[in-house]
């Protein structure tokens, strides 16, 4: 197991952990098939801890939770520090996003004593095709390493907006979005920006709740009414009224559904949907 000890950064620990080749080479398929024919990556596991921990602590964390026999070691580094030279982007869940195996590996430090909160995210080295433009790279990153809807990514180490540092720290700074005096342009950047995947309309009908209320949302606001929102939330799709080619307007998907299933009216079935 390696260790950064040149770095001062006090914030949290990352745990690197190196995935297979195998899953080097589907990336490398994958950035192909994005046109990048030369680029060869080596991708890690990354898991952000936050916690009073000290290094022979997280050495155990990994020892016991992480490493697996006949795979590669996992090495740890402070948090705002990379060991690598290059082209390194490191990715991590936006707030909110629910992260199981970080909850997980807490849960299970927990029951060895250690008080922590863990995110993870990813590292991808690119170790060959390195001449990228700064749109390659953008290009790259939100098509290849990440899902930009749930992940966030940077080329300098990242700070995962999810981790909380300790036990008795806030949650961060509430940033203000300031969306009331915006164009309509300038909100669809906003939207996508931020992965709120709001459509113009639906971005407008906020901008106006805010104007009348006299001041801007806060990022945790933004993010709660794109989630609610959402197609998963309030399935948008199943509950809008259907315009045919020829113009006839038929009941939303969810009322056939049921209608169907009240016709239907087979004892066998308690729910459909």
């Amino acid at each position: 197991m390696q260790t950064d000890s040149e770095c001062d950064v006090e914030f949290f620990w990352k745990i690197i952990t190196p995935r297979e080749e195998n899953f080097n080479r589907h990336i490398d398929s994958q950035a192909r098939r994005w046109g990048f024919e030369d680029v060869k990556c080596s991708v890690s596991t990354v898991y952000f801890v936050a916690g009073d921990c000290t290094h022979d602590e997280m050495k155990s964390l990994v020892a016991q939770f992480i490493d697996q026999p006949f795979s590669a070691p996992s090495y740890i580094e402070t948090g705002d520090c990379q060991q690598k030279q290059g082209i390194v982007i490191e990715t991590a869940l936006r707030a909110g996003v629910t992260d199981r195996v970080g909850m997980q590996l807490a849960q299970s430090a927990g029951q060895f004593g250690l008080s922590v909160t863990v995110s993870t995210g990813a590292r991808f080295e690119v170790l060959s095709g390195t001449d990228l433009k700064d749109e390659d790279l953008d290009r790259l990153a939100r098509g290849v390493f990440c899902n930009p809807i749930i992940e966030m990514w940077s080329r300098d180490a990242i700070h995962p907006s999810s981790l909380v540092l300790s036990a008795d720290s806030h949650r961060g700074n509430i940033e203000i979005v300031p969306i009331r005096h915006l164009s309509r342009k300038d909100l669809m950047v906003l939207n996508s920006e931020r992965g709120l995947a709001l459509d113009e309309e639906e971005i407008v009908v906020l901008q106006n709740w805010f104007l009348t209320e006299g001041r801007d949302p806060t990022d945790a606001e933004l993010e709660t009414v794109a989630q609610t929102w959402s197609e998963h939330c309030c399935h948008k799709t199943f509950t809008a009224e259907i315009t045919t080619t020829n113009g006839d307007i038929i009941q939303p998907l969810l009322h056939q559904l049921r209608q169907a299933t009240k016709d239907i009216d087979a004892p066998f079935v308690v729910s459909a949907f």
